[in-house]
């Protein structure tokens, strides 16, 4: 069964620029989609005959690394923006990882987002 796959114009990949998110990852061939915490540090945007394809740049949310990995838009089945981090000193609330809301200028399948499967 083809995965379904987000759909990103070039605002809304910009949009995510700086953002921490959970993105979830699925490829052909591979029977189980990976999820991951990534921050976006910058965007490679399609331009047709020279990058079909865009893709995020990033790095690990947590840990560190010297240059950002490629996340190329069509493996990513869903993407959420995470909640800013607080200061020591404030009091977090149990539930960081609760229902996450996607920014609305996704372009894609509506049930995807809005589905079952889809939610963390």
């Amino acid at each position: 069964m083809p995965s379904q796959r987000i759909s990103l114009d070039a605002a809304t990949a910009i949009s995510y620029i700086g953002q921490p998110v959970l993105v979830e990852l699925v490829w052909d061939g591979d029977p189980e989609p990976i999820w991951l915490f990534k921050h976006i540090v910058g965007v490679v945007v399609p331009v047709q005959g020279v990058n079909d394809i865009g893709y995020f740049l990033t790095v690990p949310v947590i840990g560190s690394t010297d240059f950002p990995d490629e996340t190329y838009f069509d493996s990513i089945r869903t993407i959420r923006t995470l909640p800013a981090t607080r200061s020591r000193g404030q009091r977090t609330s149990g539930k960081v990882l609760s229902r996450l809301p996607l920014p609305h200028l996704i372009q894609g399948n509506a049930d995807l987002m809005e589905g079952g499967s889809s939610h963390v």
